[in-house]
């Protein structure tokens, strides 16, 4: 069944809405739990503080790629409520847990369950709602973002600091099961993927080793520190270890060609990945550079991420508005332009000479570059459901953008633990900034990449003639 009118008519807006919720949820929940886990720490021991996020990472891969395959073959609202499931019950297993070993396995629950939101409502956006309203419902996703952006970090260290940080956990569960009630209907009125389309099985199996695969590089990383011929020898081999363990099931999980960004969904994917490893390599630390480089205070800081969500909201309203006049790919580019003289601009902030709103106009071009281009990419992947099937296609978009958000930091979060102080700091986030916009570049340079294989005939796919 396809909800009818846009967004909010009346077929559409309960589906609307539930999405909506469960997004902010989960947006609310990984910003929260980042704000208290230094005082999590301190309780429990801070032996487990960085596994506390890549296991949650891990999760998500296995939620990701197993939601969108499960939404074509029974329908959104199974998956939907299984992942809000292991959602909440990461967070009663984290509100409980006496020690870090058991909040550990509640963060893998609770990544699991997260990973599912993202991919089951792309499907419900390709599935669900007419062309013309998928622009406008993927900025609406958007923008529920940036509540949890702009208050939650806050919230989250009031609740802890008044009534403890187990009640940053225990106290989403009542939303949990609001959020999970509100979805029952209108998900239940979404069919399975047709029939003459290619589903296949659940691949739970090459899920669970590719998971595990980019954990152990995500580990290797993290392994090289201090540098040495001991630490890079350990390093390459649980590298090593886990390429060889994500190598084969990566051939039959992710889309054919997308390591040459092969024209079509590969390239959209792709690009999509890039250009997240682009923004939060930069967006990352620039709260480290204006409190440790410039001298400003954590709340100046706090308040320039809070701008950088509100101007990526205000980018994907405008790819709502323009993506009909110019088409998908023409759009997309031009928001991976921006993305990458965005963060070009960013590493003014580096120079303590340069004034310091220069740099911040780079974080306001980089995240409307963002809004820009993530939308349009959307919609070319959505639009070609010849190629896929719209839940695989909906977990491709939802994993390659979260190893680009999580790869981005990598690189500077291990240059800045090798040096923490100017000016070594300066100098290794100077490095990472520098790759962070020949990756962005190189986003911008597949535009060619991005026109559909399908035959034209889609509004939002092909750009208008002249």
């Amino acid at each position: 069944m396809t909800a009818a009118g846009g967004v909010w008519a009346p077929g559409s807006r309960e589906l609307t809405a539930a999405l909506v919720a469960s997004v902010t949820l989960v947006g609310s929940e990984t910003l929260a739990i980042a704000t208290v886990m230094p005082v999590v720490s301190d309780e429990l021991g801070v032996a487990g503080y960085g596994l506390a996020f890549s296991v949650f990472f891990v999760g998500s891969i296995v939620g990701v790629l197993l939601a969108g395959p499960a939404t074509d073959r029974v329908g959104p609202r199974r998956p939907f409520l299984i992942g809000m499931g292991l959602f909440g019950a990461g967070l009663a297993v984290g509100a409980l847990a006496p020690a870090m070993l058991v909040l550990l396995a509640g963060r893998l629950l609770q990544g699991l369950g997260a990973g599912v939101i993202p991919a089951v409502g792309y499907a419900c956006i390709g599935r669900a709602y007419p062309e013309p309203a998928r622009p406008r419902m993927l900025a609406v996703l958007s923008t529920a973002w940036v509540l949890p952006g702009v208050i939650g970090p806050g919230l989250a260290g009031f609740v802890a600091g008044q009534a403890g940080w187990r009640w940053v956990f225990g106290g989403l569960l009542p939303l949990v099961v609001l959020t999970a009630a509100a979805a029952v209907r209108p998900l239940g009125r979404l069919d399975p993927a047709p029939a003459i389309l290619p589903i296949g099985g659940l691949p739970v199996l090459d899920t669970v080793r590719f998971a595990a695969g980019v954990g152990l590089v995500v580990a290797a990383v993290d392994r090289l520190l201090p540098f040495g011929l001991p630490a890079v020898a350990l390093a390459a081999v649980i590298a090593a270890v886990g390429v060889l363990c994500a190598a084969g099931p990566a051939r039959r999980l992710l889309p054919a060609g997308w390591w040459r960004a092969r024209r079509g969904v590969a390239a959209a994917v792709t690009v999509r990945g890039l250009l997240s490893y682009a923004f939060l390599a930069v967006d990352a630390f620039v709260p480290l550079v204006l409190t440790d480089v410039r001298g400003r205070s954590v709340v100046f800081a706090s308040l320039a991420v809070s701008v950088s969500a509100l101007v990526w909201s205000a980018g994907s309203w405008a790819a709502e508005r323009l993506v009909s006049r110019f088409g998908a790919a023409r759009l997309s580019a031009a928001g991976a332009a921006l993305v990458t003289a965005g963060v070009a601009g960013q590493m003014v902030l580096l120079i303590p000479a340069v004034p310091i709103p220069l740099g911040l106009a780079g974080v306001a071009v980089a995240a409307f570059g963002m809004g820009l281009s993530l939308t349009p990419l959307s919609m070319l992947v959505l639009d070609q459901r010849e190629e896929v099937s719209t839940g695989r296609a909906s977990s491709w978009m939802a994993l390659f953008e979260q190893l680009g958000f999580a790869a981005g930091p990598l690189l500077g979060g291990l240059l800045v633990t090798a040096a923490p102080i100017p000016p070594g700091l300066t100098r290794g986030l100077a490095v990472a900034f520098a790759v962070a916009v020949a990756i962005a570049a190189l986003a911008t340079a597949l535009r060619p990449r991005l026109l559909p294989v399908a035959p034209p005939g889609r509004l939002v796919a092909t750009p208008p003639s002249r």
